[in-house]
């Protein structure tokens, strides 16, 4: 589950950075700052290849995907800004959406532990603000959300060709050595976003998740160099896995 990633995995992030902020505007000497990392020298001593090898942590897998959706005045990304309180990490950072991890909250793992599961789950949570699935007694089978208009919406688009759901590779984040499916969807209807933000929030309309502060909108380039200028990214702006996802996504992107 969560909590245990944050307690293994995400340690691992935490253990680092703030040993790294210790040693701001000091000369490092990078054997004792090795040594310092305690949780990360236990991991490797009891693993010889965590890169790839998930024993001795929860290494649990997750998804980021890049959004790029077509409007009158050219191709637009969606970003979202964490900013809830209770997260652990990377608040106020920069985050693809939809982004989340496998998960099986109806310990139906043969349907729920998908690319494609996981992807309108975040999808249809992260956008129009559903709740935990785990959280309704209402809720007794994994697909139940498929249904959904704005789920509905996007399963057409993407059967009929007005958006496309790319694999984009995969990632290790070193600084918690978690891996991470990327993808990219391009949603090449022209009203999407424009129908979506003109209804009510819940009927309809956006509703983004509350573990979100605010959402960014940015225009989209095929050169990664003017998609970051776009961004305004700078050293710390983004979180890892979102910048693979980013990075990823418009090389698919400029091949299109």
């Amino acid at each position: 589950g969560y909590f245990t990633v944050l307690q293994s995995a995400d340690a691992l992030e935490w253990e680092l950075m703030s040993a790294i902020s210790r040693m701001s505007g000091q000369k490092m000497d990078m054997i004792k700052f090795g040594k310092s990392l305690k949780l990360r020298s236990r991991l490797h001593a009891a693993n010889s290849d965590p890169f790839h090898d998930g024993n001795g942590r929860a290494d649990a897998l997750a998804m980021s995907c890049l959004l790029l959706y077509e409007t009158q005045n050219g191709t637009k990304s969606l970003f979202q800004i964490r900013g809830r309180q209770s997260q652990a990490l990377r608040k106020g950072m920069l985050h693809t959406v939809p982004a989340g991890m496998f998960q099986s909250p109806f310990e139906q793992p043969d349907e729920e532990c998908s690319i494609f599961h996981c992807f309108l789950w975040e999808f249809y949570e992260e956008l129009f603000g559903e709740k935990d699935p785990s959280s309704s007694d209402k809720k007794t089978m994994p697909t139940w959300f498929y249904a959904r208009p704005e789920v509905e919406e996007i399963c057409n688009y993407l059967e009929t060709g007005y958006a496309t759901l790319y694999f984009t590779g995969i990632a290790i984040d070193l600084l918690n050595l978690r891996p991470e499916i990327l993808l990219m969807l391009h949603i090449n209807k022209k009203e999407w976003y424009k129908s979506h933000s003109e209804k009510e929030p819940g009927k309809g309309g956006f509703k983004f998740n509350e573990e979100w502060s605010k959402y960014k909108l940015a225009p989209a380039y095929k050169e990664e160099k003017k998609m970051f200028q776009s961004l305004e990214l700078n050293r710390g702006s983004i979180a890892p896995p979102s910048a693979a996802a980013l990075v990823a996504g418009i090389r698919c992107f400029s091949q299109m």
